[in-house]
């Protein structure tokens, strides 16, 4: 019971409550009704693996991915420094100055703040990112993208893996 309060109190924001991003937890129709932008983004950054796709509402509700690829995570095969890391992304993932909204899933070390952001606080022991910038996630998306207007929201990883496990369905 002390656990689920703390976590309602986390999901709500409030004071003593545990930091939590909230889980998509939407029907398709609401998700249509919301006006998902065509196109839209979705990256997970896992510890060794990056995952891209691009997700689309229909105006029935149906959620259909495209252009679902990996590769292994910059800084993987070598140091990269946050800038590099994140604008290497941005290219792989194909989000630019024209892109309208980005779904991240980061699987470091992170504060998570208000408004389904966050504050980098460390890295994965599998990668080497230096120079540190201080912006937050969404900040260092906008950054690389050349785009200040892009729409970031940093999701749960329960739906990056959703997201991760569509090219290889087990029932």
């Amino acid at each position: 019971a002390a656990f689920d309060a703390e976590v309602s109190r986390g999901l709500a924001g409030e004071p003593g409550g545990l930091p939590m991003i909230p889980s998509l937890r939407a029907d398709p129709a609401k998700l249509s009704a919301r006006g998902v932008p065509f196109g839209t983004v979705c990256v997970d950054i896992g510890g060794t693996t990056l995952k891209t796709a691009r997700a689309a509402v229909s105006p029935d509700g149906t959620v259909t991915l495209s252009d679902v690829k990996d590769a292994p995570v910059p800084g993987l095969h070598g140091p990269v420094t946050e800038e590099e890391f994140f604008r290497e992304i941005c290219e792989f993932a194909g989000v630019g100055p024209d892109s309208a909204s980005l779904a991240v899933s980061f699987s470091h070390n992170m504060r998570v703040l208000p408004g389904c952001d966050g504050e980098i606080t460390g890295w994965c022991k599998e990668i080497t990112v230096t120079g540190p910038s201080g912006l937050t996630v969404a900040g260092l998306f906008r950054r690389a993208s050349g785009n200040p207007a892009l729409r970031v929201t940093v999701v749960n990883d329960s739906v990056a893996s959703l997201f991760g496990a569509v090219r290889d369905f087990r029932p």
